[in-house]
Order: structure tokens, then C-alpha cells, then sequence
């Protein structure tokens, strides 16, 4: 019997304490709950604003 795969999660985002305005969890609204459980609270490491935002980040003056 196939076991099912588990969701693994990377935590709550880093951005969460302080976030971007970009963010999903800046100005809340029912269109970006799923968003934020997915992302913000979750799998934040395949979530395009904090790739965005660790990559400008590490690139040091490009804008992202």
C-alpha cells in the first residue's frame, strides 16, 4: 500500500514579522487567505515574493 505524501512545511516566512507591501499577508482580504495559509504560514520557499525578495536581497542594489 502506497502511503500518501505528507506536505512538508518550511515554517512561518521570515517576512512575516516584517514584511514587504507585496506580501500576501499585508492588507488581508478573503481573495489572499489561501495565499497566506499556503505561503506565509507554510511553504514559504516556493512562494514568488520571497524569492523576489531574498534575491533582491542578495543582489545588493538591482531592483527586483
Amino acid at each position: 500500500m502506497k502511503k500518501p505524501k505528507e506536505k512538508t512545511l518550511d515554517g512561518v516566512c521570515p517576512f512575516v514579522s516584517s514584511p514587504s507591501e507585496d506580501c500576501y499577508c499585508v492588507k488581508m482580504n478573503s481573495d489572499k487567505i489561501k495565499d497566506v495559509a499556503e505561503f506565509c504560514i507554510g511553504k514559504y520557499l516556493g512562494c514568488r515574493v520571497y524569492e523576489r525578495l531574498v534575491g533582491r536581497a542578495s543582489d545588493g542594489n538591482k531592483n527586483g
